[in-house]
């Protein structure tokens, strides 16, 4: 394999089924292919010592001209976490370049993706991704086979191939907090989600009892994260408070690494593994969720960057009263769901550093829920004169004292 020098963060493929933060600063690389000149022959570039790659070259290349009509001239393997799941950028000669998602037939989907099987996930992710192509939304494009199918299979694998979008990972600036708002209101504005897919974590409650599961079955796990463990499964309890909330087609995974910067300077989203129907407010509360700064005791509310994102989502979507009151809950139910994959890769993989840092990350997200909400909730306060005045929810209780739901 050539080096890798870094590319720009770009496109759908950056994120696997494993959690997609887990991943995410190891998977800044620079293409060793930018400059996509044709080679003699296809190559295909995997990490140093990778052992655990499936699809070889030649079956890369013969499931692209068997399935979509054209050899590949370049491949490149963007991930692969496990041996089942793997993610390919690839380019034909005329330069045109697309990723290509593959999955095994008839492997155990992990306990957080409730999709059935591996056709069924991707099968999911396309719907998500062809209802914004016809809502001109921003976001990747899906490939149809030769047989106009989205989701094909080939010799034991499903694949679902989708546009690349080159781009870049947006300023830290209050302006991209703004818009990155307004495009996931946007999205949510879109209206009614025909499909049957559900989003990874939906029904809330259903979500809440499959990572309840996982983290029962917690062994081996060091006596320091104990104490998250046990608050994890407190928010995970709260999840009935969530049900009833409205519902919409949401990206599943909403943080600012999967916002991507075209050349155009619009703003797109990917890496929509976990879409499909569920609550507009998980999709918000993602988006919210790393509204702090610091760590640990030292932790406090980024008020700014809250108020920006609000500010950009309520240009599209206003926020129904018994949303804003759980707002709180939501971050925590999020952080509570992906802190148990963590806690489930931990297991499979080992307590090293990245499995830290990750398990850290959502105990801070835990911890300045409450903070968030209580900055959200004063500017829309202001934003809606006083009309979304409603008792904060606390960390454990129940909601329902709030009064009924106001809906739009």
């Amino acid at each position: 394999p050539s080096p890798k020098p870094s590319p720009p963060r770009g496109g759908e493929g950056f994120s696997s089924p494993c959690i997609v933060l887990l991943m995410e600063h190891l998977l800044r690389l620079k293409d060793p292919c930018d400059d996509w000149a044709s080679p003699s022959r296809c190559k295909i570039y995997t990490g140093e010592g990778d052992t655990r790659l499936a699809l070889d070259i030649d079956e890369v290349g013969r499931l692209l001209l068997d399935l979509y009509g054209f050899t590949p001239q370049v491949v490149r393997r963007r991930t692969s976490v496990d041996a089942e799941t793997h993610v390919f950028r690839v380019a034909n000669r005329q330069g045109k370049q697309w990723l290509l998602r593959t999955r095994r037939l008839n492997r155990r989907l992990p306990p957080r993706l409730e999709a059935g099987s591996s056709e069924a996930w991707l099968t999911r992710q396309a719907q998500a991704l062809l209802w914004c192509q016809r809502h001109d939304f921003p976001a990747p494009v899906v490939q149809r086979t030769l047989e106009k199918m989205v989701v094909s299979t080939w010799e034991g694998w499903a694949a679902l191939l989708i546009r690349y979008l080159p781009g870049e990972t947006p300023d830290e600036a209050r302006n991209q907090d703004l818009a990155m708002g307004e495009l996931v209101g946007r999205l949510h504005a879109l209206g009614g989600f025909a499909s049957q897919a559900e989003a990874w974590w939906h029904p809330p409650r259903d979500a809440a009892q499959r990572a309840s599961g996982v983290l029962a079955a917690i062994d081996d796990l060091p006596d320091e994260w104990l104490p998250l463990l046990e608050a994890c499964q407190q928010a995970l309890a709260q999840a009935g408070e969530l049900e009833g909330l409205p519902e919409c087609l949401v990206h599943g995974d909403c943080y600012p690494g999967n916002v991507l910067q075209l050349a155009n300077g619009r703003l797109a989203l990917i890496d929509w593994e976990y879409a499909g129907r569920g609550l507009r407010l998980l999709d918000l509360a993602t988006l919210l969720e790393d509204g702090y700064t610091g760590s640990g005791e030292s932790l406090r509310v980024d008020s700014p960057r809250v108020k920006a994102i609000l500010e950009g989502y309520s240009r599209k979507i206003r926020l129904a009263e018994g949303e804003i009151s759980r707002l709180g809950i939501a971050i925590r139910f999020g952080a509570a769901y992906r802190a148990a994959a963590r806690f489930w890769l931990g297991e499979q993989n080992g307590w090293g550093e990245l499995a830290q840092q990750g398990l850290l990350r959502e105990q801070n997200r835990l911890r300045a829920s409450e903070m968030i909400q209580a900055a959200a909730q004063e500017l829309l306060e202001d934003r809606f004169d006083n009309r979304c005045a409603v008792r904060l929810a606390p960390v454990v209780g129940n909601p329902r004292r709030l009064g009924s739901l106001s809906r739009e």
